[in-house]
């Protein structure tokens, strides 16, 4: 009877233990199609995936590798707020993922002015 009452007790321990998906990387709006019910902000939520890719391939993950995740997270919110028709408030999570992505672009510009000055100067070019 000791025995069994230990493998219940095990066995509700190790449920608890089951590997649930992170936060913000399992609900529908990650993995299933968005509704087209407000075209404009449809439009921007995939404009903003596309900047977020290349901000990544022009070196971001070196730059700024935080403001990448917390970019990705911010434009998870986005979707699943058009996912569940909050356009409001899908509105607003896009404004704040521009803000993100204008300063990343800042960063990522004002490094490849300097890394274009450095190549100018060895070469004894003036830069344009």
């Amino acid at each position: 009877m000791k025995s069994l009452g230990v493998l219940v007790v095990a066995v509700l321990f190790s449920s608890g233990c089951t590997a649930w998906p992170p936060h913000g990387h399992g609900g529908m709006a990650e993995v299933a199609p968005i509704h087209e019910f407000d075209r404009p902000t449809h439009i921007r939520l995939i404009a903003a995936k596309r900047e977020i890719s290349v901000l990544r391939e022009l070196g971001g993950e070196d730059l700024f590798p935080a403001s990448l995740i917390k970019a990705q997270r911010q434009w998870d919110r986005s979707a699943r707020a058009i996912d569940g028709h909050f356009i409001e408030a899908a509105k607003s999570d896009l404004l704040q993922l521009d803000e993100m992505l204008s300063d990343m672009r800042a960063v990522l510009s004002q490094k490849l002015t300097k890394t274009n000055k450095l190549l100018a100067d060895q070469v004894g070019e003036v830069p344009k």
